[in-house]
């Protein structure tokens, strides 16, 4: 039987603010918090309730985390910083090779961590707050 699940190779992740084009963000190892929120929960308990009731309240989207090789003149690692700097909304679009549809979001850019140790590369961190609904789309130009 073949195994068709999805691979993270080629998987790429493209930023851009306001009306301007998708640019890639390179140098990304890895990313996280993609769809990880849930709505808020509701109570609705009333006197003749024979136990607790809920109802489900508006989806919070969470965040979502990027781990990079800081890349210092990489135009979208550029544009994130420059996000974190201005408190600018970014649009992501997240594409995975093969997959027709790819995750499109409006988010913040809450941090851009660097890190160092001896005899390693230095990684950033870009942690973002998701304002709105991630939505599938089609992706702005296929994943090679």
């Amino acid at each position: 039987m073949a195994n068709n699940a999805i691979q993270s190779r080629k998987a790429t992740i493209k930023v851009k603010i306001g009306a301007g084009a998708y640019t890639k963000v390179n140098g990304v190892t890895g990313f996280s918090g993609l769809r990880g929120g849930s709505p808020s929960v509701i109570p609705v308990t009333d006197l003749d309730s024979d136990a607790v009731e809920k109802q489900l309240g508006l989806i919070d989207e969470g965040q979502f985390t990027i781990e990079a090789n800081y890349l210092d003149t990489d135009a979208g690692q550029i544009l994130l910083n420059t996000a974190r700097d201005d408190n600018s909304t970014v649009t992501f679009e997240v594409s995975y090779k093969g997959v027709a549809k790819a995750f499109v979001f409006d988010a913040f850019v809450m941090t851009a961590e660097l890190s160092a140790e001896v005899d390693s590369k230095v990684p950033v961190t870009f942690n973002t707050e998701i304002t709105g609904k991630v939505s599938r789309a089609t992706p702005s130009s296929p994943v090679a």
